[in-house]
């Protein structure tokens, strides 16, 4: 594979307890202002959440008008399953905002259960500095329900939502025993999406939607009393949601268990009243991409990442069951009609075959039609570090990102991973977990960029 010349490489940095830790980047040349460069501007391009005796994981961020970044993750100590919300902000320029929570820090517990696994899974800003975090709550019965948590602008639960700032969809056409909700979406008209998968019938699988209003209760106008459900392929999983250019929901995820070798990638699109895409591909709703090229050769290509552009067409990151071939990346673009682009990098693949292996976990889009992407890389001699990748329109790698389209992060010394990417007036914030001692830090990393203007739904 070959290797990433790009790296930034960081020196440790102290971490404040129970507070917001600013890294102090040192043996970085910043005196080059381009694309891929750290930007300076934000604290020296990176900064650190770090929750006292917290670890985190699936970290997401939300960025506000003003600039300011929200980043969000679910929290637990080292061995335990009591997952809480967490969330940290940062001003614009890379500092915590003390006006936030304890010195620009928070979490919050639902707790259902003793000791439950409430799950944050994403976040929306909302007028006024308020926070609308997304996730699920661990109910009795083995059961996960959609959970929204609303923080005030001082980072505190709000008592006008909900019961005491949270609510709970307790109730479903299905049982929730067998719902699995992995991801979240926001609509442009403020109404908010929590999507995954579920069994809706005896060795029925299904791609699931609940849609809710800004307050948190189920649209009536959407599915079965807020909740959509499209037939699958058993049995297949979902891990990523998207919206079009025209309100259409998709999807993305593969079709085949992990515990064996039939893996193909799998796309969903609902209509916006919440029914199946008849459209999309041959009737069913759904499309099995089975003419992706380069497949690895035990489990296939898994989707992994989605993004949707302007013309209807999809970016697709593809991985791999690392357990059958380790670590290995793709983009594709799928058509509007859920055809793979054969135009699209090599035969239709862009493959991201660098160092050790690559996974990518986000996917945006510039209004230019670049593509950022970002997840991790595995270098040489172990751990992992975060990768961040821009492409032309056209699939190919873009050399004024950086000199060659793809630049390296070398967080800490051994698991370094992003899973989030948003824009903020045209720069690229990046957001995932670090390995910085006993505990995985959430971070937020700014980018430099001369593009002023982002391709966004919203």
């Amino acid at each position: 594979m070959s290797p990433v010349s790009n790296t930034r490489r960081f020196s440790p940095v102290a971490r404040v307890a129970g507070s917001l830790a600013l890294a102090v980047l040192t043996g970085i040349a910043l005196a080059r202002a381009a694309d891929g460069d750290l930007d300076p501007a934000f604290g020296g391009g990176v900064a650190y959440a770090h929750w006292a005796t917290l670890s985190t994981t699936r970290v997401q961020l939300a960025v506000d008008p003003a600039g300011a970044v929200f980043v969000t993750a679910a929290a637990t100590a080292s061995g335990s399953f009591d997952y809480r919300f967490a969330a940290a902000k940062f001003r614009a320029d890379g500092s915590a905002d003390s006006s936030f929570g304890f010195q620009g820090l928070r979490t919050i517990q639902i707790d259902l259960v003793e000791e439950g696994a409430d799950i944050a899974l994403g976040a929306f800003v909302l007028p006024g500095s308020r926070l609308m975090m997304l996730g699920t709550a661990e109910m009795p019965g083995n059961a996960s329900a959609p959970a929204l948590v609303r923080l005030t602008a001082a980072g505190n639960a709000d008592p006008a939502f909900g019961s005491n700032g949270r609510r709970v969809i307790a109730s479903a056409p299905w049982p929730l025993a067998d719902i699995d909700i992995r991801f979240v979406a926001r609509q442009r008209d403020g109404k908010v999406l929590f999507g995954g998968w579920g069994d809706t019938a005896p060795q029925q699988r299904s791609a699931i939607v609940l849609r809710v209003d800004a307050e948190g209760v189920p649209d009536p106008a959407f599915g079965d009393a807020g909740w959509a459900s499209l037939p699958v392929p058993w049995p297949s999983q979902f891990k990523s949601i998207a919206l079009d250019a025209d309100a259409r929901i998709v999807l993305a995820g593969w079709d085949g268990d992990l515990s064996n070798t039939a893996h193909v990638p799998l796309l969903a699109r609902f209509l916006p009243d919440g029914s199946p895409d008849a459209s999309f591909g041959i009737g069913t709703g759904y499309v099995r991409l089975v003419d992706v090229p380069s497949a690895p050769p035990q489990g296939g290509w898994i989707s992994n990442a989605l993004a949707a552009d302007r013309d209807g067409s999809l970016l697709l990151a593809l991985t791999v069951d690392e357990d059958l071939d380790g670590m290995a990346a793709g983009i594709v673009r799928v058509r509007a009609n859920g055809t793979l682009d054969t135009g699209f990098g090599i035969g239709g693949l862009r493959p991201l075959d660098l160092e050790n292996g690559t996974r990518i976990d986000a996917l945006a889009l510039r209004g230019d039609g670049r593509i950022l992407a970002t997840g991790k890389i595995q270098p040489t001699g172990g751990g992992t570090d975060v990768l961040v990748a821009r492409l032309r329109a056209n699939g190919s790698l873009d050399p004024g990102f950086d000199g060659n389209g793809v630049v390296r992060f070398e967080l800490g010394p051994d698991t370094d991973m992003a899973s989030a990417l948003a824009f903020s007036a045209g720069k690229p914030v990046i957001a995932g977990y670090a390995d910085r001692g006993t505990d995985f830090d959430a971070f937020a990393l700014r980018l430099q960029s001369d593009y002023l203007f982002v391709d966004s739904f919203d």
